[in-house]
């Protein structure tokens, strides 16, 4: 599974390479906890464990080190201003 290398911290970043049938997303882990963030918009369609508290800085997390957003301008985005396709090989 491919990890996001250059984010340095207590979580690690990760995705499937063929995670194809779902809106684009990275998972995100600490310890035993699993969760899954969408990226456009920002949302947790997936926890596995972590506290509310925990999601909120991890939903900081996502935005500011995957996407490189600012939190108050993430739901201003649109579909087509950040596309990741994903195609079978």
């Amino acid at each position: 599974m491919p990890r996001v290398t250059d984010i340095s911290g207590r979580y690690r970043f990760f995705f499937y390479s063929f995670d194809c049938n779902e809106p684009e997303h990275v998972h995100v882990q600490r310890e035993k906890r699993v969760c899954k963030y969408w990226l456009i918009p920002v949302a947790l369609p997936r926890n596995g464990g972590f506290s509310a508290r925990e999601l909120n800085q991890v939903r900081a997390e996502v935005a500011e080190k995957i996407l490189g957003l600012d939190m108050s301008t993430a739901p201003t985005l649109s579909q087509e201003s950040r596309a990741f396709p994903c195609r079978a090989i």
